[in-house]
């Protein structure tokens, strides 16, 4: 199964060295849609996700955000929790794991 991944000229990801808050709200999340062609029938099979996870100190900015599917979204879960896990357990660097993310996920660079 091929995954959906965000558009890395829209979507590179972004993240910084300490943690926020969610803060995402319903403009940024319509202005994401609006980046990615999606009218306003077929959003209810996405969610505007972090590409970066706010777990590992991904932002809230647009860069940083993307319409995933749903269906794919638990997926994305699994890798979140293990790298973060991994990340406060010691066994990783924040830096690491947020180089990973962006391989496993799509993007780029931050």
């Amino acid at each position: 199964m091929k995954l959906a991944k965000p558009n890395p000229k829209i979507t590179p990801g972004d993240y910084i060295s300490t943690p926020q808050p969610r803060l995402v709200t319903s403009s940024m999340k319509a202005k994401v849609f609006e980046l990615y062609n999606i009218g306003l029938f077929r959003r209810i099979f996405y969610t505007v996700d972090h590409l970066v996870p706010l777990e590992l100190c991904g932002t809230n900015s647009i860069r940083n955000l993307w319409p995933q599917p749903k269906k794919e979204a638990r997926l994305k879960d699994l890798d979140e929790n293990r790298l973060a896990t991994a990340v406060h357990a010691g066994k990783m660097k924040l830096a690491d794991a947020q180089q990973e993310m962006l391989q496993l996920w799509g993007g780029s660079a931050a």
